[in-house]
């Protein structure tokens, strides 16, 4: 990996992920009858292969998820 993930603001792509890419993932799944957690855990394994394919190790992507844990009863509905 060429890049540093702590130089990521998720504050920069917070709209997009909010706006476009969560109801995408969630209205596909209603859509098509599937649980939301399923289309978000197989969205988020291709996501995941990309970024190893691209050189990212394993270990930088779990420090990745354990620092994007919080809470969510004040996050928008599409997250809770």
């Amino acid at each position: 990996m060429t890049d540093d993930l702590r130089s990521y603001d998720p504050e920069v792509h917070a709209e997009y992920i909010h706006d476009k890419l969560l109801p995408l993932v969630v209205n596909h799944a209603k859509d098509n009858s599937h649980p939301v957690d399923a289309a978000v855990l197989v969205s988020f394994m291709a996501l995941a292969t990309i970024l190893q394919s691209r050189g990212y190790e394993r270990d930088e992507l779990m420090i990745a998820i354990d620092a994007s844990r919080a809470p969510t009863h004040a996050a928008p509905e599409v997250l809770q």
